[in-house]
C-alpha cells in the first residue's frame, strides 16, 4: 500500500520531465533494493517468496511499472542481482559558477520599461573556470575543512584515551600502553572510522601486549572493552563474545599489517634517557641527604 501512494505522490513530478526522470529513476533502484533485501533476508525463503509474488501481481492489476515487473521478478527468483546507480562525477567549476550566476538571476532582476532583464555579473576568472573538479576531487570550502580536522581530532584523542583506561584496567605496564598509542597514531591516517576505533585501539593494545611477551587472555579483553563503554556483556552472549574475539583478531592484523609488521618502537622518552645516561657525574645535581 506504502508503494503505491508514493507512487501516486511521484505523479506530482511529472511537470518537470529532467526531474520526473531522476527521481524516478532512484524509486526504481529503492524498491529492486527492498525487494531483493526481503528475499535476502527473509528465513523462510519459500513463504517470503510467495508474498512478494503476490505484491506484484497485484501491482501488475493496477498497471504499476509494467516495464519493470519482470526484471523486479527475476529479483524475487534470485535470478539477477540489482543494478546500483552509476555514481554521479563532479562538475567542473565552470558549470558550478553558471547554474550559480542562473540562480542569482532568477532571485536578481531590474525592470527597465516594463521589461523584467536580469542582473549583469561579472564572468569568472580563466583560472577559476579551468580549475576541474574532476581532477581536483578533494576540494573542500575552509569551514569543512576544519569542521573535519576537529572531528579527526575528537576521534584519535578519545581512542588514546581509551587505551590508556583499558591498559590501567588490564593492570598493563606503562611501555605497553605507549606502544599501543603508538601503533595507533601511525594506522589512524589510514582511515579508521568513528565507529571502529574503540576496537582498532583494543587491537593494539592485545598486539603491544603479545609484543611485549606479556600473557593476556583474549576473553578477558573483550569482556573489559565492554565495560568500559558501559555495554557489557551479559550472561547467554556468548554468540557475541565470540564475533567480538574473531573481529578483534582481525582488526589485531589490520593493525600489524598497517605498521608493516615494525613491532618495536622507540619509547618518547627513549633518546631523553640516552642523553641524560650520558652526561657526566660530575654535572648531576648531588642527592640532598
Amino acid at each position: 500500500m506504502l508503494f503505491y501512494v508514493l507512487h501516486e505522490f511521484f505523479k506530482h513530478f511529472q511537470h518537470d520531465s529532467l526531474e520526473y526522470e531522476r527521481i524516478q529513476r532512484e524509486w526504481f533502484q529503492t524498491v529492486e533494493d527492498v525487494l531483493y533485501g526481503c528475499v535476502r533476508e527473509t528465513k523462510n525463503i519459500d513463504d517470503g517468496k510467495k508474498r512478494l509474488f503476490k505484491t506484484l501481481a497485484r501491482w501488475e492489476e493496477l498497471d504499476l511499472y509494467p516495464s519493470k515487473m519482470k526484471t523486479w521478478k527475476s529479483i524475487v527468483l534470485g535470478e539477477i542481482k540489482p543494478k546500483r546507480a552509476p555514481i554521479r562525477l563532479p562538475r567542473n567549476e565552470a558549470e558550478r559558477l553558471a547554474e550559480y550566476f542562473a540562480m542569482e538571476a532568477e532571485n536578481t532582476s531590474e525592470v527597465v520599461n516594463g521589461n523584467l532583464i536580469p542582473a549583469k555579473h561579472d564572468s569568472a576568472s580563466a583560472n577559476v573556470i579551468d580549475l576541474n573538479r574532476s581532477t581536483c576531487p578533494y576540494l573542500y570550502e575552509r569551514k569543512d575543512l576544519e569542521l573535519q580536522c576537529e572531528a579527526r581530532k575528537q576521534w584519535r584523542l578519545t581512542a588514546i584515551a581509551y587505551i590508556d583506561v583499558l591498559g590501567q584496567c588490564l593492570v598493563l605496564n606503562r611501555d605497553i600502553v605507549l606502544t599501543a598509542c603508538s601503533y595507533f597514531h601511525r594506522i589512524f591516517d589510514c582511515g579508521i572510522y568513528a565507529q571502529e576505533r574503540f576496537k582498532v585501539a583494543a587491537a593494539c593494545l592485545f598486539l603491544a601486549a603479545k609484543a611485549a611477551s606479556k600473557r593476556m587472555k583474549l576473553i578477558r579483553m573483550v569482556r573489559t572493552m565492554h565495560d568500559i563503554l558501559e555495554r557489557p556483556l551479559m550472561m547467554g552472549d556468548e554468540d557475541k563474545l565470540e564475533l567480538e574475539r574473531l573481529q578483534l583478531l582481525h582488526y589485531e592484523l589490520q593493525v600489524l599489517q598497517g605498521i608493516q609488521y615494525e613491532l618495536t618502537v622507540d619509547m618518547p622518552f627513549y633518546h631523553l634517557r640516552r642523553l641524560l645516561e650520558g652526561i657526566p657525574s660530575k654535572c648531576k645535581t648531588p642527592k640532598p641527604f
